[in-house]
C-alpha cells in the first residue's frame, strides 16, 4: 500500500476516500475486462451516452467519480458502521485496549460494567485518549502518533476494500439473475463470483489479523506514552468519570505520596 502523510488525524479520512477510489476503480476495471461480455460494455456505454455522461467512461472519469463515492462514504463513516455490524471489533478495541489500561483496571470486568463502559464509550474515549493525541500536544512523541494514525487507517482500508468486494458479490449475483431471466448467457459468473469471494475471504481471515496486530501494538505504545506523560490529568479525569453513578465502580486513582504532596505544595508556595 501506499504511504500517505498521517501526522494529523484529519489526514487520515482524505487518505481512506484515495483507498476507497482505488478499490472500486479496481473492481470495476476486473469487472469489465474479465466478466461483462462485449454486448454488455455496448450496452453500458450506450446507455452513458444517452444521459450525457460518456465522458464519466473515461480513466479520468472513473477515478473521479469514484474519488467522490469515497469522499460521500468516508464522511457518513460507512466503514465504522460496517466495523459495528460485520466486524464488531472497534467496540472491543476501545474499551479493552485503551480505556481499561488508561484506568488503571485490573481485574476482570462484570457483563454490566463492560455494557456500562460500552455506553460511555465515546465519552470515556474522547476525555482519557483523542484529548491527548491532538496534534498540538507536545508531551506525545510525534512519531507514535503518526505510526497509530497509518496502523488506523489501512486498517479502515481494509473494512473498504471488504464493503467493495461484497458490493462486487451482490452486483454479480443481481446481473446473473438478470441474464438468466433474459436468456442470455451467464458463462464465466461462477468463475468471477469465486474469484470475488476468494478476495474477500483473504481480506477478512489473512489481512485483517495482521493489520489488527499492527494496530493494537501502535495503540499500545500510545497509552505507555499518555500515562508516563499525563498521569495527574488522567487521575483527574477518572475522578470526573467516577462522579458519575453508573460509573462509580471504576477504582479511583491512588494517591500521591504525602512527602511528594508536601514538597510539591512547599514548591508551589516558594515558587509564589
Amino acid at each position: 500500500m501506499p504511504t500517505f502523510d498521517v501526522q494529523k488525524f484529519s489526514s487520515v479520512k482524505t487518505n481512506l476516500a484515495v483507498f476507497a477510489a482505488i478499490w472500486l476503480s479496481c473492481l470495476e476495471y476486473a469487472t469489465w475486462a474479465w466478466f461483462l461480455t462485449p454486448d454488455q460494455r455496448q450496452m453500458a456505454l450506450t446507455a452513458l451516452a444517452q444521459i450525457g455522461l460518456e465522458q464519466v467512461s473515461s480513466v479520468p472519469g472513473v477515478l473521479g467519480v469514484n474519488y467522490l463515492v469515497g469522499w460521500v462514504l468516508i464522511e457518513l463513516d460507512t466503514y465504522k458502521v460496517w466495523d459495528d455490524f460485520a466486524v464488531r471489533w472497534r467496540k472491543k478495541y476501545a474499551i479493552e485496549l485503551v480505556i481499561l489500561p488508561l484506568l488503571s483496571h485490573q481485574d476482570k470486568l462484570q457483563d454490566d460494567q463492560y455494557k456500562c463502559l460500552a455506553k460511555f464509550r465515546k465519552d470515556a474515549m474522547g476525555k482519557l485518549f483523542y484529548r491527548f493525541m491532538d496534534e498540538s500536544s507536545p508531551q506525545i512523541e510525534r512519531r507514535l502518533v503518526t505510526r497509530a494514525h497509518t496502523a488506523l487507517q489501512y486498517y479502515w482500508a481494509c473494512h473498504l476494500l471488504e464493503m467493495a468486494l461484497c458490493a462486487g458479490l451482490v452486483a454479480t449475483a443481481l446481473l446473473a439473475a438478470v441474464d438468466t431471466a433474459q436468456g442470455r448467457p451467464t458463462d464465466g459468473v461462477s468463475v468471477w463470483f469465486a474469484a470475488l469471494a476468494a478476495a474477500a475471504g483473504v481480506n477478512r481471515w489473512k489481512l485483517r489479523p495482521i493489520l489488527k496486530e499492527v494496530l493494537k501494538r501502535a495503540t499500545n505504545n500510545e497509552v505507555e506514552a499518555i500515562r508516563e506523560a499525563h498521569q495527574a490529568d488522567l487521575d483527574v479525569t477518572i475522578e470526573e468519570l467516577r462522579a458519575n453513578s453508573e460509573l462509580a465502580w471504576i477504582p479511583a486513582p491512588p494517591a500521591p505520596p504525602r512527602g511528594l504532596h508536601t514538597a510539591t505544595a512547599r514548591k508551589n508556595k516558594s515558587a509564589a
